[in-house]
């Protein structure tokens, strides 16, 4: 029984839980199929539930368009998440077009995340490395009428990563080896290990020496798309589709179209020195922003984090190329600098020669606004004493003027693993530039370089260069230098003319110098990327000069060489070239310059081959063609002439993006397949009669891919490519029955094989 009180209310309560029952059940019921548009940009059609003024968009939606850290009222519906868009404002304001069916959403640009544009050039998308094993010997012949012959031999051997290098040469005597060492490169960290003879160097104020044993090093050319020098990033937020230009020293670079969110434009391309960029962002109203920023572009600083270093351990080795076995003490060298921040490179250095000698000492690298500071201090301390040296160097790089210096100065007992020549101890060295574009096409730059001994021996040379540039392909070039040295004091001059024809560059000019007054005339034209000729000449009056005539084949490069002086005439012949070994062939060639691959078009003769868009020779009879001068883990653009395919084959692509090893190859493989046509007809043995399987399908199984025809109302059948081979084969009819038999293919050169009537002896229900 219910109090009488409660009693009373009921009707009231039953007609109140009635009210909001159908007001529910009304809000479930106004659902809609509307098109979600985000900034004008739509993102398909959605459904939405409408409840009065409000809203409730399914979360998924919103993420889907790019909105981030969303946080207003949410229900479930159904199995799905909805967001309330009342409840997001002023973050997101929306409006509803009944008629179109559309739901427009504004929302803030912080929600919608960055929008990141990288402009330096990256990684392309479709690179792929590669290295097979391989190997290589280079050979250089040079025989001169003055009777000097010598040769010279280089060999690399890559297998997994790895390579083995060795050079040789003599010089009519008995042979002399040269380099020899095992190179591992670590791709992933940029880190190159070599075990053998290395170059060691320890940077400014520092020495060098070959060492033999072992050297670690950074080496930045593994990624040659990697950005080790701090560059500029620009920032906006954006809240409508918009088209973004990209301007460096007024010059547009990039202009591209950019959806709402906060553009970030990093990596922005630039020169060496001061630029001025600017990014000019205009949406779809007309509506313009601009973003202007000037930036500093330093070589010789680090981005934030980057490191570069150098270490090498092992036994000094003297005479390269004089001696195979001069080794002396032990020795180590090592250079290794940070990146502190992008405006801050902090590094250091040192030598060691074990009880002998140590050298090492601090070094900063400043990139500031308008320039950059190098900046280097070191101790030495050869036998019982000691030595000390310090460097400070400036440099600016801008438009219209270019200006720098730096000044070195050593103690008489300083020392480095590099020991002077004898008498030349460098006390203080300066060297001060500046250039200036006057204004159109002429420059105008200056030096002066100076170099005082402690022995007291004083060494200068001041000098003035300008140009002018005429036409595009015309350029004047007229310098004064005034020399001081142990000969004397002396001024020198210069006058000349280049005009540049293609290739071909030729020059003209009148010099004065410690040689006396002569005119002479210069022309040079390159050797081509493929096969082709070029030439040197140079001639001066009074009979001096050099004439060089060259020829590249596929197989090597030819030079003969005519040298004249006071009179005397030499005369040199030079051939040198190349054994490649590579994808399981031996292949003559020019003489491989870095990497290489070997372009297979199996079976196809006479294909053009070309490597960054120039044409470098077409393949033998097998389809072969080495290319034997490409960049180590850049991106080759390798590619082919499929106009010079034949009809009756056909190749899936002919490009390739491939990314070599150092001193190694890869083979570059464009499969071609053979179009031949495959026809026939088929019969049904069934019951001791034969009948035809009009309209059903013919199922080969090729590499455990189906290949399927359809069969004619006279049992015919047609594929268009079947290479020749045995296939297990069903046939489907249309009334469902099957019959499983083989096919045989056979060799043939006809572009149409016609396989006869085929019988099928199985019948399966």
């Amino acid at each position: 029984m219910f109090p009488v009180k409660t009693a009373r209310r009921l009707p009231a309560l039953i007609t109140l839980l009635m009210l909001f029952s159908s007001r529910a059940a009304l809000a479930q019921r106004q659902r809609a199929i509307l098109e979600v548009f985000v900034n004008q940009v739509s993102y398909g059609n959605s459904l939405v539930v409408l409840r009065d003024a409000d809203v409730f968009v399914p979360v998924v939606t919103l993420t889907d368009a790019g909105l981030h850290g969303i946080h207003g009222e949410r229900e479930t519906i159904g199995a799905r998440e909805f967001v309330s868009l009342t409840t997001l404002a002023p973050a997101v304001a929306f409006r509803m077009d009944e008629r179109e069916l559309r739901l427009d959403i504004t929302a803030s640009a912080e929600l919608l995340g960055e929008r990141i544009h990288t402009l330096a050039p990256g990684t392309p998308a479709d690179l792929v490395f590669k290295a097979n094993t391989s190997g290589f010997l280079n050979y250089a012949v040079n025989y001169a009428t003055n009777g000097h012959a010598n040769l010279f031999a280089e060999s690399a051997f890559s297998l997994r990563g790895a390579l083995l290098y060795n050079t040789v040469s003599t010089t009519g005597g008995s042979p002399t080896r040269g380099l020899t060492a095992v190179t591992i490169d670590q791709r992933a960290s940029m880190r190159r290990w070599t075990f053998g003879d290395s170059l060691g160097y320890s940077g400014p104020l520092g020495g060098d020496s070959w060492i033999a044993g072992v050297t670690v090093a950074k080496e930045f050319a593994i990624n040659p798309y990697f950005v080790k020098h701090p560059t500029l990033s620009l920032s906006t937020p954006i809240s409508v589709p918009s088209v973004m230009e990209v301007q460096i020293n007024g010059q547009v670079v990039s202009r591209e179209q950019v959806a709402p969110g906060r553009l970030q434009v990093n990596n922005l391309p630039m020169t060496l020195g001061r630029n001025d960029a600017q990014v000019i962002v205009r949406d779809a109203f007309g509506v313009e922003r601009q973003l202007s920023s000037t930036f500093y572009l330093s070589t010789s600083a680090l981005a934030k984090g980057v490191q570069d270093y150098q270490y090498s351990f092992g036994f000094q080795r003297l005479g390269v190329g004089e001696y195979s076995w001069s080794y002396r003490a032990p020795a180590a060298l090592a250079r290794h600098r940070v990146g502190l921040s992008n405006a801050v490179t902090a590094g250091g250095r040192f030598e060691v020669e074990p009880g002998h000698l140590f050298s090492g000492g601090p070094s900063l690298n400043l990139r500031l606004p308008v320039g950059e500071i190098e900046a280097a201090t070191s101790a030495s301390r050869i036998e019982d004493e000691w030595g000390s040296a310090s460097l400070v160097g400036f440099s600016y790089s801008g438009r219209p003027i270019s200006a720098g210096g730096s000044v070195m100065a050593a103690s008489k007992r300083y020392a480095t693993l590099t020991p002077n020549p004898e008498g030349e101890d460098p006390s203080v060295a300066v060297n001060v530039f500046a250039s200036a574009s006057l204004g159109g096409p002429v420059s105008l730059t200056t030096q002066h370089v100076s170099t005082r001994m402690h022995q007291g021996l004083t060494r200068s040379l001041t000098s003035v260069l300008s140009t002018v540039h005429l036409a595009r392909n015309v350029e004047l070039t007229a310098s004064v230098s005034q020399v001081r040295d142990e000969h004397g004091s002396r001024r020198e001059l210069y006058a000349g003319m280049s005009v540049l024809f293609g290739r071909v560059a030729t020059s003209v000019a009148n010099v004065r110098d410690e040689r006396g007054n002569r005119m002479s005339l210069d022309a040079h034209r390159s050797l081509p990327v493929g096969e082709g000729y070029g030439y040197q000449v140079h001639a001066e009056s009074g009979g001096d000069g050099t004439g060089v005539a060259q020829y590249q084949t596929q197989y090597g490069r030819y030079e003969l060489r005519q040298d004249t002086l006071n009179g005397a005439n030499t005369t040199t012949f030079s051939a040198a070239g190349s054994i490649v070994g590579i994808g399981g062939g031996i292949y003559a060639s020019r003489p491989v310059d870095d990497s290489f691959a070997l372009v297979k078009v199996p079976g196809v003769a006479g294909v053009r081959a070309f490597a960054s868009h120039q044409e470098i020779g077409r393949t033998n009879r097998n389809g072969d063609l080495l290319i034997p001068d490409l960049q180590a883990y850049y991106g080759n653009i390798l590619n082919v002439a499929d106009a010079d395919i034949p009809l009756q084959y056909a190749v899936p692509d002919v490009a390739r993006t491939l990314a070599l090893p150092y001193r190694g190859g890869a083979v570059a493989l464009f499969d071609v397949q053979k179009i031949q046509h495959v026809t026939g007809r088929l019969s049904i043995a069934d019951g001791g009669e034969h009948r035809v399987p009009s309209y059903g399908d013919l199922t080969v199984v090729v590499n455990d891919r189906e290949v399927t025809s359809p069969v004619g109302n006279t049992g015919a059948f047609y594929f268009e490519t079947l290479k020749p081979g045995t296939y297990p084969a069903l046939v489907h009819e249309t009334d469902g029955h099957d019959c499983v038999f083989t096919v045989t293919v056979p060799a043939s050169d006809a572009p149409i094989v016609n396989l006869g009537t085929l019988r099928c002896e199985a019948h399966v229900s």
